[in-house]
């Protein structure tokens, strides 16, 4: 009877234990400190992206007003003071013509602009900002905050991505974070172990783009969980129902040794 005591007990943590989790980040972050920082990359501009513009001429405040445009002509709203780059790549603007954006920053369409503007003779003091209005990334997966985000500014990490999202589950694989990213129509896929920062900050998408789409695959335990049968083995009432066996095992053993 006492030697088998043990025994039931071995069973009952043994079922009762996960698989270990591999929640840590940056195991090799001894190993990979005092490394240069990766370069950072601006977001690229692509068709379809919504880009709003700041232009200030010196004494030509008439460019200025040709730069609030919406369909309607005209107009203050900065819901619509907005140009889109069509599906050649190319953004039609005010004053300068057509020019080409797609595979641009927007750093360079403002110094493109502001050459364009200058070289049409109105001089040298120009200032030209311009704001990615449909700048956004989707996280899916195990996140605790899935969803889609705007981002408003250039040089988003996938780790303040994570961050945006709640960071992951305990079910989410830290060793396969997939980042899907769409290149001149073609989507292509990046993986990377985040427990690995060596790996992560030498990823080609640890600066995030717009559009990107961060996926945070399940754990194999978390897989087994979705279907019925698993879900039923991790509720309390079989646990209750375990104990409640092994206890009628040694009432049973017990009376058999009287």
């Amino acid at each position: 009877m006492k030697k088998l005591l043990p025994c039931l007990l071995c069973l009952t943590l043994f079922c009762s234990c996960a698989p270990s989790r591999k929640i840590s980040y940056f195991k090799d972050a001894e190993l990979v400190s005092g490394t240069d920082a990766p370069v950072m990359r601006s977001i690229v501009l692509m068709p379809g992206d919504q880009l709003q513009f700041m232009v200030c001429v010196n004494n030509h405040p008439e460019i200025t007003s040709l730069f609030y445009f919406s369909e309607s002509g005209t107009n203050t709203d900065p819901r619509y003071n907005y140009f889109v780059i069509d599906s050649n790549g190319d953004l039609d603007l005010p004053v300068v013509g057509s020019v080409r954006a797609a595979g641009q920053t927007r750093a360079q369409i403002e110094q493109l602009v502001r050459r364009r503007i200058t070289a049409c003779g109105y001089g040298e003091d120009v200032a030209v900002a311009a704001t990615h209005l449909n700048n956004h990334i989707t996280i899916i997966g195990e996140v605790n905050r899935p969803g889609r985000f705007a981002v408003d500014r250039d040089n988003l990490t996938i780790l303040e991505a994570l961050s945006m999202g709640g960071d992951l589950t305990l079910n989410g694989r830290r060793d396969n974070i997939t980042v899907v990213r769409n290149i001149e129509g073609v989507d292509n896929a990046f993986q990377m172990d985040i427990r690995s920062l060596d790996e992560v900050i030498k990823s080609p998408a640890f600066y995030l783009q717009n559009n990107d789409v961060v996926y945070v695959q399940p754990t194999d335990k978390r897989i087994r969980e979705a279907s019925v049968t698993a879900n039923e083995l991790q509720t309390t009432d079989f646990w209750l129902q375990l104990t409640s066996l092994e206890i009628r095992i040694l009432k049973l053993l017990d009376s058999l040794n009287n």
